[in-house]
């Protein structure tokens, strides 16, 4: 509950200029009423959107994420009938590269990102791209996905050049990214020793990861068993407990992520491959 975050959340919007035009927006931990972000730097999350859906159909996880210490930059583009799947995955990086060469047009958020802790993040064509932009990515840390769908070109392809520890985030009863098409050829394409997960989220759906009902949520994708409000709240725990581990260090979320904690969970299935050790090996 926002209630109860570490953190407040400060929020910012912005046009990058560029080769063509960026928009995003930006969830930021902040530690005062002006809005000023939290001091030190913070891990940095890019964030895909599903198909027709903009990044706000998702502001209460990305705002939760903020609120967990997290700087978090949604690529608010290819939002059309026809998206590019390769120009989304190229926004999602460019995101993160504004976001550390000094977030031109919010000076605020000038020092706010740490450029050595980096993750990517996506729901449906989202995650795809996502796929696609940390196999892309000499810099990116950490993935994870939200019912990531299969892209032109390939996420399925991209998953097998993935060098970063891989979440694949999935929902069972999933009518429009089933998991045997879509989340499972790309978490067995992961390369071996590089370490990977699937988690199912039990009567979940698809449209379970989005805020409020809309394009992806509608009856022709959705019929979930597991109500909506707590789809959202384990999968918030679960992003948490990952980017916690993999980005920001906290080697004391290994077991929620990897051990026994995770597998005995009877609301999320766990498959892992190359599953790390210990909490010392699990960032690139």
């Amino acid at each position: 509950m926002p209630g109860h975050l570490p953190h407040q959340v400060g929020t910012a919007a912005v046009e990058v200029s560029g080769r063509r035009p960026l928009r995003v927006r930006v969830w930021f931990p902040r530690s005062g009423p002006a809005g000023e972000p939290s001091p030190g730097r913070c891990p940095a999350i890019a964030f895909g959107p599903g198909y027709l859906a903009p990044v706000g159909a998702y502001a209460a996880t990305l705002s939760h994420l903020a609120g967990h210490g997290f700087v978090v930059v949604g690529a608010d583009t290819e939002r059309g009938p026809a998206p590019r799947h390769a120009a989304l995955a190229d926004d999602l990086n460019r995101a993160l590269e504004w976001l550390c060469s000094g977030a031109t047009g919010v000076p605020l958020l000038r020092d706010v990102a740490d450029p050595d802790r980096l993750g990517l993040l996506g729901h449906s064509m989202g995650g795809g791209c996502a796929v696609l932009a940390a196999a892309a990515s000499p810099v990116v840390r950490s993935l994870s996905t939200l019912a990531a769908a299969r892209t032109r070109p390939s996420s399925v392809d991209a998953a097998g050049r993935l060098a970063v520890p891989t979440q694949l985030v999935a929902a069972e009863r999933d009518a429009m990214t089933p998991v045997g098409r879509h989340q499972r050829p790309m978490f067995e394409a992961v390369p071996s020793g590089i370490p990977a997960q699937l988690r199912i989220v039990r009567g979940g759906s698809h449209g379970g990861f989005v805020d409020a009902l809309g394009p992806l949520g509608g009856r022709p994708f959705s019929r979930p068993r597991l109500p909506r409000a707590d789809q959202l709240a384990l999968v918030r725990d679960v992003l948490v407990a990952w980017f916690g581990l993999t980005l920001a260090g906290r080697g004391e979320l290994y077991d929620e992520v990897w051990g026994s904690t995770a597998r005995d969970r009877t609301d999320l299935t766990l498959e892992t491959r190359s599953a790390p050790p210990g909490p010392a090996s699990v960032s690139r």
